[in-house]
């Protein structure tokens, strides 16, 4: 049988009623929660179970995360949106992540587009006044604009990393006040700009790796060794991707977590 999918208007059913997005998201972890034990026990309930993570992620990509995006600041809805996001594989927590990321680069959907500009205004506009005395307060605040979209926040965030390694240390400081779904999202984030085909990894002189790889692998150092709670498997996935290609440069960002 086909897997069903939600229509597109749930995002903003969602969103206009908080209550409804809270409910959803209950019932998809009672979805996969009792699955997953049949699925243990016999084939068949095997399919079963992957069959009801794809309707899940279904809800999540097409309603749930669009929905938190546009919405006002809740994090009552972030942390039940993360309970539901906890119990998929990362493999599927990145897969929905990145289908966000694509609606909001193609900008087809007015009010995604609109979110995404005001949060990386707002974003900029932070980075700007940040330094290392002012971390707790652009901290606290940094907490809030990554409730509902966080991805954007970190892109805008890790492209200046990449051109100002000076922001490293503040940014990992004022990074104490975000929540698991944030960080997950921040993992994401990472391995976006790592695996970025269009940058070059080393310098004209052919030994010297590049400032922005250089100073994304030092900010993964340093952000892992002070949130070791911080999932880990996607970045060591994508290494040990990396040892099969020719690319060296990727190691940099294991050489940092030693």
């Amino acid at each position: 049988r086909s897997t069903p999918k939600p229509s597109a208007a749930a995002s903003d059913v969602y969103k206009r009623q908080p209550v409804l997005f809270a409910r959803a998201c209950r019932l998809c972890v009672a979805a996969l929660g009792s699955a997953a034990p049949a699925a243990a026990d016999d084939d068949a309930a095997a399919g079963g179970a992957a069959t009801t993570q794809r309707v899940v992620e279904a809800c999540i990509g097409t309603g749930l995360l669009p929905a938190l995006t546009v919405s006002a600041t809740n994090p009552g809805l972030v942390h039940e949106l993360w309970k539901v996001l906890e119990l998929l594989p990362y493999t599927a927590r990145y897969r929905a992540y990145g289908v966000l990321h694509a609606k909001m680069d193609e900008g087809t959907v007015a009010e995604l587009a609109l979110a995404k500009a005001k949060t990386a205004d707002e974003t900029k506009r932070m980075m700007r006044r940040l330094s290392k005395e002012n971390t707790k307060q652009y901290g606290r605040h940094l907490g809030k604009i990554t409730h509902c979209n966080p991805g954007v926040v970190f892109d805008t965030i890790l492209g200046q990393i990449q051109a100002y390694d000076n922001l490293i240390v503040p940014v990992v400081e004022m990074m104490k006040y975000l929540t698991p779904l944030s960080f997950d999202v921040l993992s994401f984030e990472l391995l976006v700009h790592l695996s970025d085909p269009d940058k070059v990894r080393l310098k004209d002189d052919g030994l010297n790796v590049s400032l922005w790889m250089k100073s994304l692998s030092s900010f993964c150092g340093n952000l892992y060794k002070k949130y070791p709670n911080i999932e880990l498997v996607g970045l060591l996935q994508y290494i040990a991707n990396t040892l099969k290609s020719v690319s060296y440069t990727h190691l940099r960002a294991h050489e940092t977590l030693r």
